[in-house]
């Protein structure tokens, strides 16, 4: 039976070659047993390209990763787990590249995500509310917008085997800490994660600012039609508080949007918009109905 070959270690490859950190360049000391002396990747320097997109290179007879052998250069022993690129360019063997995983998949799956590893992981833009990976995978790329949408109009993205909602992240990433209550859109658009954008609400608080939903025939939150009049209401705290019956829309929805100011402060919704209001009357009343909304 034929005996295996001892893994280099750190003073055979010393010995073998010189490797510069700042660059991932090995250059051999001396000139290999078989083929031209030098091999180029990306200037002259030992080693050849794999079919998977490695850098390969021969000691005493067998072929290594190139960043398995900068970690054994560097660090004077061989990875107790599996080299990782962080930029995800697997011809990038400067060592500030390279870390090694030796936490298995159901170890990773089990952890509460950090807010190192969530850095380590992607980047986010306060200005834009976007994230972009800083690794490489089967479905991403560094510099690639991470996440999409979750179906409910949030946006979501799936990092260490678990979803996270993006506006959650944005509170952590910029914070270092998970949100102690919900996270409300100031405009009422899910998907805009921008910083200046998001702001911890209660529960009923962050019902307040939602669009209108199907159900609404009036075009303004709070009012529905009573007879040939409007009535005005507002859900606070668990109570509906009727602010009375009005003659029209504009008189209804003046109601609402004053009571909003007293009860919810900073959460009052003031940008439904008058033509919508005019439309949705006309539905209801006709087009003659338009002309007490002026």
């Amino acid at each position: 039976m034929k005996e295996k070959k001892a893994r280099p270690d750190h003073d055979r490859l010393k010995e073998l070659f010189h490797y510069e950190p700042e660059t991932g360049i090995f250059v051999r000391r001396k000139p290999a047993r078989s083929g031209p002396k030098d091999r180029k990747y990306g200037r002259i320097g030992a080693g050849r390209i794999s079919e998977l997109g490695y850098v390969m290179i021969m000691v005493d007879g067998i072929n290594y990763n190139a960043g398995i052998l900068a970690w054994v250069y560097t660090q004077g022993t061989w990875p107790d787990g599996r080299i990782k690129y962080i930029n995800g360019n697997p011809l990038d063997n400067r060592v500030e590249n390279i870390r090694v995983q030796n936490v298995p998949s159901s170890a990773i799956k089990g952890q509460r995500m950090t807010l190192d590893r969530l850095k380590e992981l992607v980047h986010y833009e306060p200005e834009t509310g976007h994230f972009t990976w800083r690794i490489s995978s089967s479905v991403a790329r560094p510099g690639e917008r991470a996440g999409g949408g979750h179906g409910l109009g949030y946006r979501a993205m799936g990092l260490d085997y678990k979803k996270y909602l993006e506006h959650v992240l944005a509170w952590f990433y910029m914070t270092g800490e998970w949100p102690s209550s919900e996270i409300d859109h100031i405009n009422g658009d899910k998907a805009d994660n921008r910083w200046t954008n998001l702001r911890l609400a209660t529960r009923s608080q962050n019902n307040h600012n939602r669009h209108l939903t199907r159900r609404n025939k009036s075009g303004v939150h709070g009012v529905h039609k009573h007879g040939n009049k409007f009535r005005a209401r507002l859900y606070v705290s668990g109570v509906h508080v009727d602010l009375g019956v009005f003659d029209t829309l504009a008189e209804a929805r003046a109601a609402r949007i004053a009571a909003e100011k007293v009860h919810l402060g900073e959460f009052a919704r003031q940008n439904e918009s008058e033509p919508m209001a005019m439309y949705a009357m006309s539905e209801i009343n006709g087009p003659a109905a338009s002309d007490g909304i002026h």
